[in-house]
Order: structure tokens, then C-alpha cells, then sequence
């Protein structure tokens, strides 16, 4: 049988031991991922979900303004808010009566704003 020195050389020749090296993680770990993409782009951002409920709800169209009937008849729109939003969706209109004394509130404005070049504003005395 061989002497101490011997076997323990034997043992430690056969012992696995730490392996040298980190088999490339650090090198990747130190790699960069690209650019940070904007708050819109990243997953779980407030700003995405802005964003998608913007997108949602751009994606719901309103109706189309309905421009059938017979010809000859008339309709009148009454009311600040009712008169904005026909002229803002687009509801063909020949003339824009106001009152003289109205409050001249922000609506009574851009009525007057979108109504101004293609209908003729008359005031109501």
C-alpha cells in the first residue's frame, strides 16, 4: 500500500473543485439591453395605460350626423349646448340666431367661432 503522500496526492487529483470562471454571465450581465423605451411602450406603466385607454377610446366612434330627411323641412337646434355640438359634428346649418343680452360664456364662443365661416349669424333683438 502506498505511504500517506501518496493517496492524498491521489485524492486530490480526482476532487472536483470550483470550476474557473463564470462561463460568460458576467460578460452578459455587463451587456446592455439597449435604450429604455419610452413610458408609453414600457408594460404596466401609468403612462401605457393612458395611453390604451385613449387608444380604446379613439377607436369608439360617435355616430354619423344624420343628413337624410325631405327636402324643404326645417329643424331648429335650441340650447347653448345642443347648437355647439350640432355645429361641431358637423350638421349642415344656414343661419345661427342669438339672443342680443346672451352670457357670453366659453360654448357661446366657439359656436360662434365654428359657425362663422359657413353660416350666417343673425342677432335676435
Amino acid at each position: 500500500m502506498a505511504g500517506n503522500s501518496q493517496r492524498r496526492n491521489r485524492r486530490t487529483s480526482n476532487k472536483k473543485g470550483a470550476q474557473v470562471g463564470s462561463g460568460g454571465q458576467r460578460r452578459r450581465g455587463l451587456e446592455g439591453k439597449g435604450p429604455t423605451p419610452p413610458a408609453e411602450d414600457r408594460k404596466k406603466h401609468k403612462k401605457n395605460r393612458i395611453a390604451t385607454h385613449k387608444a380604446k377610446q379613439a377607436a369608439i366612434r360617435r355616430p354619423a350626423p344624420r343628413r337624410g330627411g325631405a327636402k324643404g323641412t326645417s329643424e331648429m337646434v335650441v340650447g347653448r349646448n345642443p347648437v355647439f355640438e350640432a355645429l361641431r359634428d358637423g350638421v349642415p346649418a344656414t343661419t345661427l340666431y342669438v339672443q342680443q343680452y346672451i352670457d357670453n360664456d366659453e360654448r357661446v364662443r366657439e359656436a360662434l367661432q365654428l359657425a362663422h365661416p359657413r353660416v350666417v349669424v343673425d342677432v335676435l333683438l
